[in-house]
């Protein structure tokens, strides 16, 4: 990654890892990103991923490799189900789950063994088109974890300490929030009980330090409701019988998987603090964290994945390249933005431009512009047009840009081509294309001369270069002599709308000379042929007012 410099965020935020890890005196770092399978992958938790890629590279720089990582990617998969997507199919008969963890709810894909299984496998899938795979880093699921009695120690400790951790958590909370709840969610039956009446933690007889069981009553005293018709529950806080709610459950983690730095959006800074607090009672010191800010859709709001939004990822890997998503996310992390598919062509340029034209020569917007005019799929076409301004231009020599030739075909079909609106010319803009014609070909005439004479034009720059200047001069000379009443910016946009079907473009003159100035003579040529009736028109009008005079 060429803008990882020791100046950027990462690094800052590695330094500040490896310091940490220094204190404790540890032989590895620990990193941990989660993922709540309720609904399919999405943007948030593909940027922890890739971003704490990123802070480990930084990590390894500064630490020469010194220590051993550990990247836990953590998915609860025991986390109730509290709504249904709406990208699953057979929606309705999903309602019934409301409540399961979704480890134990099938797969409504019949796919894979449950719903979290299927989620999980996506994210795992995504990531290896991100070149993330399990070799670097280690997925646990929460299931495994709780199940098999690799929480149970860390959960005895934590019930020590249940009234103080409720404290914490519900500091915030309402009168009747606080009644109903426990730090442990009792799972019985496959269901998930979120409220629980005067509950309570049970130890083993003759001994108070370990923790045995859960009582606790699932529904209120009310109205005429004797004492002792109230229906007791028990359940063992451990193996899986029991999950933490997820304020108290995160904090788990990190003293379980001894957890030095997790990221989080905006949306957990709350949980997050909490967390630490938890933490600090149980005499362990909290992981590093690093907040960023949330992803807006085109409307400004959230991208959610129960929404199904997720597309957007998919989108941006069909339209440009996993690096310029990196370059994207790479990018000021605690600032929020907006991530559609219309800002693909600013950051692709954005990236580009910090290659240089060594890695692409060609704009992406250029690019896209390039498969407008003509029209085509074939991508051995375009590079045609694409040596008419870089010569000797090859797939092997730019392979960036052979890949981006591809991706603006894609763009184009799908998000440019169902949405062109070409218009006819006014009589004044007739007259203005007639005029662009001509001066165009004058150009090429002119510099068709100076190539014919065998001038040296390496003192002006080369041949490319005294072209363009050319060009420039000449195009803008014409929008200036036939636009003295209005701007040269309703001059390129009446280019745009009459020759590309859309409100805005490409550099006129360099378009030019990527098109080729005979098959840009060609197209207006094209345009000024069906419009001749407005010459004609003209010559009338004018007709009638000679004979009036």
């Amino acid at each position: 990654m060429f803008y990882l410099t020791e100046n950027s965020w990462p690094y800052k935020e590695a330094e500040k890892v490896l310091n940490l890890v220094q204190k404790k005196n540890k032989n590895y770092a620990c990193f941990q990103c989660g993922f709540g399978p309720s609904g399919s992958p999405h943007i948030g938790t593909i940027s922890e991923m890739l971003r704490t890629k990123m802070i480990i590279e930084a990590f390894r720089n500064l630490s020469n490799d010194y220590y051993v990582i550990s990247w836990i990617l953590f998915a609860d998969d025991m986390d109730a189900l509290r709504k249904v997507p709406d990208n699953v199919p057979n929606k309705e008969d999903m309602e019934k789950y409301i409540g399961v963890p979704i480890c134990d709810i099938p797969d409504p894909w019949d796919r894979d063994d449950s719903f979290a299984a299927h989620n999980i496998r996506e994210l795992v899938e995504l990531l290896e088109r991100f070149n993330l795979t399990q070799d670097d880093y280690i997925l646990y699921t929460a299931s495994e974890m709780y199940r098999k009695g690799t929480f149970n120690p860390m959960l005895n400790n934590f019930a020590k300490k249940a009234e103080e951790i409720k404290k914490i958590v519900t500091h915030d909370y309402g009168e009747e929030r606080i009644n109903t709840y426990c730090p442990f969610l009792p799972i019985i039956d496959k269901k998930t009980i979120h409220e629980l009446y005067e509950w309570r933690v049970c130890y083993t007889p003759h001994e108070e330090e370990k923790a045995w069981m859960l009582h606790f009553y699932a529904e209120a005293l009310e109205g005429p409701i004797n004492e002792s018709e109230r229906c007791a529950e028990m359940v063992s806080l451990f193996d899986g019988n029991c999950k933490l709610q997820w304020k108290v459950d995160w904090p788990l983690r990190w003293y379980a998987l001894n957890v030095d730095y997790e990221m989080h959006g905006k949306d957990l800074l709350g949980s997050a603090q909490v967390g630490d607090r938890i933490m600090r009672l149980i005499n362990q010191r909290p992981p590093l964290h690093m907040m960023y800010e949330l992803f807006l859709d085109e409307d400004g709001k959230k991208i959610s994945k129960s929404k199904g939004d997720s597309t957007v990822l998919q989108e941006w890997l069909e339209y440009t390249t996993v690096d310029v998503l990196n370059y994207f996310l790479f990018q000021n992390p605690r600032k929020s933005r907006k991530m559609h598919f219309g800002i693909i062509p600013q950051i692709t340029d954005q990236y580009l431009k910090e290659r240089g034209e060594e890695a692409c020569p060609i704009s992406f917007s250029m690019l896209l512009n390039l498969v407008s005019i003509t029209n085509t799929n074939d991508p051995d076409l375009l590079w045609e047009f694409v040596r008419n301004y870089v010569e000797d231009a090859t797939a092997e020599k730019y392979p960036l840009l052979d890949i981006l030739i591809s991706k603006a075909i894609n763009f184009y079909n799908k998000k440019i081509l169902p949405h062109k609106e070409y218009r006819d010319p006014t009589h004044w803009e007739y007259i203005t294309l007639v005029s662009l014609r001509i001066a165009i070909n004058r150009v090429r005439k002119e510099h068709e001369a100076v190539i014919k004479s065998g001038k040296d034009l390496s003192e002006y720059g080369g041949e490319q270069k005294v072209l363009e200047e050319a060009l420039t001069t000449t195009i803008y000379d014409v929008g200036k002599d036939m636009y003295k009443q209005r701007t040269l910016r309703e001059f390129f946009q009446m280019i745009y709308e009459v020759l590309m079907g859309q409100k805005s473009g490409p550099r006129l003159p360099v378009f030019v000379m990527l098109y080729g100035m005979d098959n840009t003579i060609k197209l207006l040529d094209e345009i000024i042929k069906k419009n001749e009736y407005l010459f004609k028109q003209l010559e009338e009008k004018n007709k009638k007012n000679e004979n009036i005079l």
